[in-house]
């Protein structure tokens, strides 16, 4: 690999001030923040709940967590393919108020 040629910290500076301009930068910005909170958020009562309630067993519970996880990469898929590319101002009219 070729060495890249010194970069001076001020065009440095500039260009990532540029980046930090765009909308796009901080939508990333919004969601790494958002998503740290919201995705770590766990119910500690669920597991011993479902033993409980449910009389599950180690394995089923499992499986459970499995097909959980499946049916989230299913979501985002579907959303990746089909819902990208709907204005997410019209589908605020199908919402019941």
């Amino acid at each position: 690999e070729e060495r890249a040629s010194k970069e001076h910290v001020s065009h440095f500076l500039q260009s990532f001030w540029r980046q930090l301009q765009r909308r796009a930068a901080w939508q990333v910005i919004l969601y790494s923040m958002i998503s740290h909170i919201t995705f770590g958020v766990v119910n500690a009562a669920k597991v011993p709940a479902n033993y409980v309630w449910l009389h599950l067993h180690m394995a089923q519970n499992q499986v459970m967590v499995l097909l959980e996880k499946l049916l989230f990469f299913i979501g985002l898929n579907i959303v990746r393919k089909y819902a990208l590319h709907v204005s997410w101002q019209n589908s605020f009219y199908l919402v019941p108020s």
